[in-house]
């Protein structure tokens, strides 16, 4: 739920998740158009929030102004002899503002800007006009932008300037950022069950703003792009995982995520598929559980129903009976996991193969399913 505070009407009272801070400007920015200020620290999904705007509102697409790297004189145009009368001066619009209705305008950046820049937009934010020239009435403009908390070099947002939009301060959360990792297909079914266990890695802004390398949902994201990369070219060593991870969320979180792994590689999922071996797991060790529902969901999509191996009855059977083992939270988040609607062979082997229980489970993917 949406927290705020009303005793303290001088901090940024609104916090949301992405997901909820999206579902909430869809339902007044379809209308009104208003301008809109993004708070939140760095790689949380702001931009992600900006982009999904323009499906949900049916926008032509989005224009991303990174005001900090502009100068006033580029944003505002520059000054030129009016061709209609040379005794006035007229000004040459920059190319990036939208002269066609239904467009989104992402001032990104805006708490780095210096003063001089953020004077500039005043007017864009209040009137969606620069100068002589009008933004269309349906523009819609979002700015986004760090905190001095968030370890980045920002200037005070003037009043004025804070005046003209509503105020968002956007939290990462992980059932959010969960969503989003399932729909990447380069997202390791590792790293979800390993931030499965330990949320807290989610996110860690360190307190030593020397320290270049942290876990975000962003460095998350990365990290499993290069896992991805590297997994293609073989035989990968835990060694190596651990280092590239370091480059991306940071020792710490590496180390943990290390630490997972071993406890996955103590799980042989092709023994549970390919054998029917159903281990005895214990569910007071929460991370060996997470592991292991993560290394069965690799195997099963991964070395099942490939070219080089079919997908057959036991495989499904075998999945089936390691899930009737597992606690509900574990079995029900394993099942999900399988992103039934992307693999759609996976899909139907399990609806035909052992239909029952796949009915069973399936209640709780009703709105994934159709069902």
């Amino acid at each position: 739920m949406a927290k705020s505070n009303p005793n303290n009407l001088g901090s940024l009272e609104l916090t949301m998740s992405a997901g909820e801070a999206l579902d909430f400007m869809c339902q007044f920015l379809g209308d009104s158009r208003e301008s809109i200020m993004l708070w939140g620290g760095p790689g949380i999904g702001k931009s992600s929030i900006v982009q999904q705007l323009v499906p949900r509102l049916g926008l032509k697409g989005w224009i991303d102004i990174r005001l900090a790297t502009l100068d006033s004189t580029v944003i505002g145009g520059i000054p030129a002899r009016d061709p209609n009368d040379p005794s006035k001066m007229t000004m040459l619009r920059p190319d990036f503002w939208p002269d066609e209705e239904n467009w989104l305008v992402n001032l990104d950046e805006f708490s780095n800007c210096p003063p001089a820049i953020q004077n500039v937009a005043l007017q864009v934010l209040l009137d969606k006009r620069i100068h002589t020239h009008k933004l269309p009435k349906s523009t819609i403009i979002v700015a986004t932008g760090n905190r001095a908390q968030d370890g980045a070099w920002v200037n005070r947002l003037s009043l004025p300037s804070a005046n003209r939009m509503k105020h968002i301060t956007i939290e990462p959360r992980w059932p959010d950022v969960r969503g989003f990792f399932k729909d990447q297909t380069d997202i390791s079914q590792y790293i979800v069950s390993f931030l499965d266990a330990n949320n807290d890695y989610l996110y860690m802004l360190p307190q030593d703003h020397n320290v270049m390398t942290f876990p975000t949902p962003r460095s998350w994201q990365h990290f499993g792009n290069s896992l991805h990369a590297l997994s293609k070219t073989g035989n990968v060593k835990l060694s190596t995982v651990t280092q590239l991870a370091t480059t991306t969320v940071g020792k710490a979180a590496a180390l943990q995520f290390e630490a997972f792994m071993q406890l996955a590689n103590k799980v042989s999922a092709e023994d549970i598929i390919e054998k029917g071996n159903i281990p005895t797991l214990d569910p007071r060790d929460p991370g060996l559980m997470w592991a292991a529902c993560g290394a069965v969901v690799t195997y099963f999509l991964t070395k099942c129903g490939t070219n080089n191996a079919p997908l057959k009855e036991a495989h499904v059977k075998n999945f089936f009976a390691f899930l009737k083992t597992l606690p509900t939270e574990f079995m029900t988040s394993t099942f999900k996991d399988m992103n039934w609607m992307k693999n759609k062979k996976h899909y139907e082997a399990c609806k035909k193969h052992d239909f029952e229980n796949f009915s069973k489970l399936s209640v709780h993917l009703k709105d994934v399913l159709g069902a």
